[in-house]
């Protein structure tokens, strides 16, 4: 028996590596986690996913190819006490960035002819209108619209330039674009005036005029347009309008003061150019202005005085009085009666500018005045030595010799005054009639 027991034994010891089978079949299960790699393969393809940020060269080359445009910006300041400036640059949206120095970063495609404008806008600020003209013109080209804001610049540009007529053609390319472009007809009317078309002027600025609230500039301009038509009253009636709106406009006074002395109201002339001495009371040339003024108005004081004070401020600022000062202050004391004063007044002025010949044949009459007859002589043949012709000291030498009795003299002047073309018949027979 014992070999039977022997075999279940060993039967039994063959059978134990049957029992274990499943634990090593346990690597079988364990595939999976293995398996783990594949599934973290998208993870691995992310850097697919940031290509984008490789591609950013493309969008510097896209920077380079757009100039930068400036902007204007402040540099904030550091510590106090520091003397520097604390420079940071600030992000505009995604596609920009301010840099510290000013500079505007455009970090996107820009339209061709939005860069024309750009640059044209940057001609401007530098004073390059040739550069800003050609530029607007670019875009102009370049856009698929019209565009009314780009003429209106252009024609800015023109103007400025000097060349009036293309700008009257933007502004009106303008209008038929917009209508209703706020100040164009302002615009227009100035280009206008300087054209000198007077009729076209007067339109466009009645028309800025009739679209809202009357501007005195617009009203001034009105009376340039209207001055040159010959519409004195329109003109002046335009005026009144600015001065009541502006009563301490200088150049609107004087405008006035103009229209009024050339319809022959010189007190409204003179009250005009009072106004405007009162806001620059300082300025030789208003007070020069007046005293002629005054002088025509037979206000000698005022114009004796005026021509005085042109004089001193002239001196004050370091510059040198006009001659015409001092003759015109001598004419205004002569007509006053004070001719020794009036003679020393008129000798400067003579000697500032000694090849004037209008200074000697004023002064010989003030001589004569003064009962100095042989130095009035003196100085009208002065006069004459420097002009032959000048009729006002041949007319004033004829009368001093006359006086005098040397109707020769006088005799030989009037003959020379006709021969001029002047009609001094009558002084011709009063000598005739004399006793020899």
């Amino acid at each position: 028996m014992a070999p039977k027991a022997s075999a279940k034994k060993v039967a039994k010891k063959k059978a134990a590596p049957k029992k274990a089978a499943p634990k090593k079949a346990a690597p079988k299960k364990a595939a999976p986690k293995k398996a783990a790699p594949k599934k973290a393969a998208p993870k691995k393809a992310a850097p697919k996913k940031a290509a984008p940020k490789k591609a950013a060269p493309k969008k510097a080359a896209k920077k380079s190819r757009a100039p930068a445009l400036r902007a204007e910006t402040r540099k904030a300041e550091g510590p106090r006490g520091s003397g520097r400036a604390r420079e940071k640059s600030v992000r505009i949206g995604d596609d920009a960035v301010l840099r510290s120095d000013g500079t505007l970063e455009i970090r996107m495609e820009l339209p061709a002819e939005v860069l024309a404008e750009a640059a044209a806008e940057s001609a401007l600020r530098e004073g390059d209108l040739p550069e800003a003209i050609a530029q607007l013109s670019r875009a102009m080209e370049l856009a698929a619209t019209p565009n009314a804001a780009r003429h209106v610049a252009r024609g800015k540009a023109y103007y400025h330039a000097g060349d009036f007529a293309r700008a009257i053609a933007d502004f009106e390319r303008a209008l038929l674009l917009e209508p209703q472009f706020s100040d164009l007809h302002f615009e227009k009317g100035k280009a206008e005036l300087r054209a000198g078309r007077h009729v076209d002027a007067n339109d466009s600025f009645s028309r800025d005029l009739s679209l809202g609230d009357p501007s005195p500039i617009s009203l001034f301009n009105r009376h340039i347009a209207r001055k040159g038509l010959g519409d004195v009253e329109g003109a002046l009636a335009d005026l009144d309008l600015a001065v009541r709106a502006l009563p301490d406009s200088v150049p609107m006074r004087l405008a006035r003061s103009d229209l009024r002395s050339t319809r022959g109201d010189l007190r409204g002339a003179l009250e005009d150019v009072n106004a405007a001495v009162a806001a620059q009371p300082n300025d030789g040339a208003l007070h020069d202005r007046r005293a002629r003024l005054a002088f025509r108005a037979a206000e000698y004081e005022l114009a004796a005085s005026d021509f005085r004070l042109a004089i001193a401020l002239a001196e004050e600022d370091g510059g040198s009085p006009s001659p015409e000062w001092y003759a015109g202050e001598a004419l205004s004391l002569g007509q006053l009666g004070r001719y020794d004063q009036a003679i020393a007044v008129l000798s400067r002025a003579i000697e500032l500018n000694p090849d004037e010949p209008t200074m000697y044949c004023n002064r010989g009459w003030l001589l004569h005045l003064a009962a100095r007859d042989d130095d009035a002589l003196a100085d009208l043949d002065r006069a004459l030595a420097l002009n032959a012709g000048y009729a006002k000291a041949l007319h004033n030498r004829a009368f001093v010799r006359e006086r005098r009795g040397d109707l020769a003299g006088a005799r030989a002047d009037y003959e020379q005054l006709r021969e001029l073309g002047h009609d001094v018949s009558e002084s011709l027979a009063r000598l005739a009639a004399a006793p020899h």
